[in-house]
């Protein structure tokens, strides 16, 4: 358990030392969206491309990670839609979101950090597949079912959402970093180092920024949502992906930890710039905080739980 804490904690005091900086005045809010915006398209795609480049093709390529940490995001993204849309009563747009933020996990800023110390090169292929479950299955998922009802169709709206998230930064990492890990080519050394030192600034950079955008979040109203979202995340996420990898034909032990280990992060920080466009911002803003300030409870449980329920399967 201390070893655990120890992963764990520097996260959460990078989490406050942001949220400490942007209280204090010594940066606001608006200069966090600078930092938001090197880690899109500068740092994350070179973290990307870096992680799947140095492995070959069919290591990165697990089709039995795959089938099991897809479904059991579509299987949280459904409780999630299913809770506002049908119980709650919610529009479709907002139910969307909920199911969003019940399938998403923030891998990469929290996720990987954690992961890549414990699991070494197993979170290093685990880290481009979540990836791709989210930009290729939940993200468009989502906008589709945001959209529909508007002026587009859900399948017009399908299309329109692939189109875009095909010319994004984190689309063509991956792209890239698959193509090249089929090629069998080796990076050069100084671009092996520079690919390094910019995907080693992704980590702190995005953990502070994280901290700095929780300073003026509303909290307020909408309390029983909130503690629905947190709860759907950190807990029917991985027990969802438990639930497919038990059922799913079996793959590395190691990876089947890994994607435990990514399904169990909290909302990632996008989700509340993808509903800015549906006037969701404030809402899903207030869910991240509260699920990330529970994440350091649930998933410290979880990782001490882990390995026995690997032992289960």
């Amino acid at each position: 358990m201390l070893q655990i804490l120890a992963l764990t904690t520097p996260i959460y005091l990078i989490i406050t030392l942001g949220f400490g900086c942007v209280r204090a005045g010594l940066f606001n809010r608006e200069q966090m969206g600078v930092l938001g915006l090197f880690l899109l398209r500068i740092s994350l795609p070179c973290l990307i491309f870096r992680a799947i480049s140095q492995y070959r093709l069919d290591e990165v390529l697990n089709p039995g990670y795959l089938a099991a940490y897809v479904s059991g995001s579509l299987l949280a993204w459904l409780g999630g839609f299913a809770y506002a849309r049908w119980y709650c009563r919610h529009g479709r747009s907002r139910s969307a979101l909920y199911g969003q933020a019940m399938a998403a996990s923030n891998s990469v800023f929290v996720g990987y950090p954690i992961a890549q110390p414990l699991l070494g090169p197993a979170a290093d292929i685990a880290l481009p597949l979540c990836l791709l479950t989210e930009v290729a299955v939940i993200i468009p998922l989502t906008m589709a079912m945001a959209d529909a009802g508007e002026e587009l169709r859900w399948q017009q709206s399908l299309v329109q959402s692939l189109r875009s998230l095909f010319k994004s930064p984190v689309f063509l990492a991956i792209a890239a970093g698959l193509a090249w890990s089929a090629s069998g080519w080796v990076l050069a050394l100084p671009v092996q180092k520079t690919l390094t030192l910019l995907s080693s600034a992704a980590a702190p950079v995005a953990l502070f920024m994280i901290g700095g955008m929780l300073v003026g979040q509303p909290l307020r109203g909408a309390g029983r949502d909130l503690g629905v979202l947190a709860a759907g995340k950190l807990l029917l996420h991985p027990v969802a992906v438990l639930l497919m990898m038990a059922l799913l034909p079996g793959f590395d032990p190691r990876l089947q930890m890994a994607a435990l280990v990514f399904a169990c992060m909290p909302i990632p920080v996008l989700l509340p710039a993808l509903a800015q466009r549906y006037g969701l911002a404030g809402f899903c803003s207030a869910a991240l905080v509260v699920a990330t300030v529970l994440s350091f409870i649930s998933l410290n449980s979880w990782l001490a739980l882990a390995p026995w329920l690997m032992q289960q399967m």
